[in-house]
């Protein structure tokens, strides 16, 4: 501190008042005059006016450099710290939906090995007591062994459990790959949405930077008395629409990048692959021959098939294997396990009190049920995809058609502004073509997100 004050005690020894005057004339130089050699003159003696009387100065130009280096650094303090975006087919297998079918399916792969099991024979370890009479037999006290029972037919009905098994893993593989379609589909309608609302948001710049630009061309014409001030205040009021559209733009786009981020999903217009994936998306040729929803029926039609087949093979019987050894009479010594038992034994019902009959029946009936069904979905998918066809074969022409208006209206456009500046035509007919162009711009971008939604359509058929 006592540093300080002697070196301020120096600077006012060495520069006095009348050098004070003379920095204060510099600073009004500096006010006054805008060459680098004024500025950096007065930036000096403000400085040596500053030491001199104890004081802290900061030159603007350093300040205002220094503010936004501290905005800066603020901003990516208090940024959130960035993730990676997830790729359009993570998102896709990381969705609610895709994951429970995911599960569905490994679950069906499972039951069908425990179908699988159905065929070998069980073995099990026993031990206990028992107390059994047989006459004037008795026989009491501690048995242990090991007991082997084979199923070794039961009508058929093990064989149709299976093929029930595999049917029914068809139908969840099938419900797997069609919610992945109708994911893609819904994640690829978000990112075109979202690249419209981009295009959209640059077309209405675009059309607000033209509209300054004939602003200024009419306020030139004003000014050299070649028309009135009307020309001036139409572009004026055509501004004032542009910035609602244009801020209504901008918040439909803001909506859209929040619904792609709740799938983890970033900008598609920073992410190539994501406006890749868009562009070839609209390229494709879909192929409505095969219908998924169709393809996932056929199989349960098949399970109720089977089932009706599993309910009658009970009737049939079944024909079982017992075998067992160890210690199976108590009256043994507790060392003798010497014991062998060995059973073949066919039982087949003769009264079930008509619980067979009902099973068959109900079997029978589901399977009329999901033919009936199937039959439907076959007529329902049959008019859907001519449906689809006509609409997406009739949406590309639409967009042909679209994008060479496009061309004829920029042509119709320039000409027009070209006739402007000679004074042919007036500010209605620059206004006019100006809204024909970019109209045109804005009925092709929608065109495109109506191709997509027909297109996603497809992916599910």
């Amino acid at each position: 501190m006592s540093n300080c004050r002697e070196l301020l005690s120096c600077r006012r020894d060495r520069f006095p008042v009348r050098h004070l005057r003379k920095a204060e004339h510099s600073k009004t130089l500096h006010r006054t005059s805008s060459g680098p050699y004024w500025r950096q003159a007065a930036g000096a003696t403000i400085l040596i006016l500053s030491l001199a009387t104890g004081t802290t100065y900061a030159d603007p130009a350093r300040e205002a450099s220094a503010r936004s280096n501290l905005a800066t650094t603020n901003s990516a303090e208090s940024a959130p710290t960035g993730h990676r975006h997830l790729s359009l087919e993570e998102a896709i297998a990381s969705a609610p939906n895709v994951k429970a079918a995911e599960l569905t399916f490994k679950a069906r792969q499972s039951a069908t090995r425990l179908f699988q099991s159905a065929y070998g024979p069980r073995v099990d370890a026993f031990f206990g007591a028992q107390d059994k009479r047989e006459g004037p037999e008795l026989d009491r006290g501690g048995i242990a062994g090991v007991e082997l029972k084979w199923n070794l037919w039961r009508g058929g009905g093990d064989r149709a459990r299976l093929q029930q098994g595999e049917a029914e893993v068809a139908i969840a593989e099938i419900e797997y790959r069609r919610q992945q379609q109708i994911m893609r589909g819904e994640l690829l309608m978000k990112v075109g949405r979202a690249l419209m609302a981009h295009e959209l948001v640059m077309i209405e710049e675009r059309e607000l930077t033209l509209n300054q630009e004939h602003s200024d061309m009419a306020q030139r014409k004003v000014a050299a008395g070649l028309t009135s001030r009307i020309d001036k205040l139409e572009f004026e009021l055509r501004r004032n629409e542009i910035e609602a559209r244009l801020e209504d733009y901008r918040t439909q786009l803001q909506d859209q990048l929040a619904r792609l981020a709740s799938f983890g999903l970033g900008d598609p217009k920073s992410s190539p692959e994501l406006t890749q994936a868009w562009r070839e998306h609209l390229k494709l040729n879909p192929r409505l021959q095969e219908s998924l929803e169709i393809l996932a029926a056929e199989p349960i039609v098949r399970v109720q098939q089977l089932q009706a087949d599993s309910a009658k093979s009970t009737r049939w019987g079944e024909l079982d294997l017992l075998a067992s050894a160890g210690r199976l009479r108590a009256v043994d010594q507790r060392t003798d396990f010497d014991d062998r038992h060995f059973e073949l034994k066919i039982r087949i019902p003769l009264w079930a009190s008509g619980q067979i009959q009902s099973r068959v029946d109900e079997a029978q009936a589901f399977l009329s049920r999901e033919e009936s069904r199937l039959s439907e979905l076959r007529r329902q998918k049959q008019v859907e995809r001519l449906d689809l066809e006509r609409q997406v074969s009739s949406t590309r022409r639409l967009l042909d058609l679209a994008k060479s208006r496009v061309q004829r209206a920029q042509n119709y456009f320039d000409m027009t502004t070209a006739e402007y500046r000679r004074g042919i035509k007036n500010s209605p007919d620059l206004a006019s073509a100006s809204e024909l162009l970019f109209e045109a711009h804005k009925h092709r971008a929608e065109l495109e997100l109506r191709l997509g939604e027909l297109l996603a359509k497809t992916l599910a058929f």
